[in-house]
């Protein structure tokens, strides 16, 4: 069974500009994440997607068929389409103290899909995170990153205009940022980073094959240079069962005052 996480999920729309079949997908992909279907579990028929999304026959078949090409489900003659067994997540380390070092073996780990590729005013409050002008042309670039054939995050960068013409499109298919960002002379030096969560909009759940209203987990990023220039604002969504954060904490201080900080932190002071 079919069941909707939020009131409006029921209906497809052909407003949104993703095809049906897309959002018909990142519904049931949508359950299949979420727990609510489980491997063995058996995902409605054609007829019964048909009744339930008022779509055609052709619709429902893509979306199966989709789900089917991504492993998400298997098509059996007389039992009609099961959930897939899920193979195994590669673990690719992380913590907050290495981010730079996770960067590259986040880009060795995973492939990218380069969405769009643009240069184009700032938008407001982006400029002020990256402390430009308004309206200043910057390098916009999105990007879909893959675990395997698993839609894994969502990358939405903006580059100062005079670094991003040191590198092209083609190169933000085959490098992490990080890694194009020095090899065009910049030397990152810092970040500050903000952790929350948000809810997906129809174009990422497009992208991510979800369903529009799921939970994500939202890292935006301002990386500095020596010179404590902004070179780089990401804001990047995660699927939160692909994706966890660890850190290791000490109690430091007096008896009275002890406060938990992290080794980054500690290492800063030394």
């Amino acid at each position: 069974m079919i069941h909707s996480h939020n009131p409006h999920q029921s209906r497809l729309s052909i407003k949104t500009g993703v095809p049906l079949y897309r959002q018909l997908q990142g519904i049931i992909s949508g359950q299949i994440q979420s727990g609510a279907l489980i491997p063995g579990d058996k995902v409605p028929s054609e007829m019964q997607l048909m009744n339930r999304f008022d779509v055609s026959r052709i619709t429902a078949r893509r979306a199966l068929t989709e789900l089917a090409i991504r492993g998400l489900v298997t098509r059996e003659r007389g039992r009609g389409t099961i959930v897939a067994v899920s193979p195994p997540l590669p673990n690719i380390p992380s913590s907050i103290e290495g981010w730079l070092e996770n960067a590259r073996q986040m880009a060795n780990a995973t492939t990218v899909h380069l969405l769009s590729f643009d240069y184009l005013p700032v938008e407001n409050a982006v400029a002020t995170l990256m402390k430009i002008d308004r309206g200043k042309v910057v390098q916009r670039a999105v990007r879909v990153r893959m675990l395997g054939d698993r839609p894994f995050s969502y990358l939405d960068t903006c580059v100062p205009e005079h670094i991003g013409r040191r590198y092209d499109r083609s190169d933000m298919g085959v490098m992490s940022l990080l890694e194009l960002l020095e090899n065009a002379g910049v030397r990152v030096v810092s970040a500050q980073q903000t952790i929350s969560a948000i809810a997906a909009d129809d174009e990422v759940a497009a992208a991510l094959s979800i369903y529009a209203g799921a939970a994500l987990l939202e890292v935006t990023r301002i990386v500095a240079d020596e010179n404590g220039e902004v070179v780089e604002f990401i804001r990047a969504l995660y699927r939160p069962e692909m994706y966890k954060v660890s850190m290791h904490m000490d109690r430091i201080g007096k008896p009275e005052g002890r406060v938990w900080t992290t080794q980054a932190a500690l290492n800063e002071d030394y």
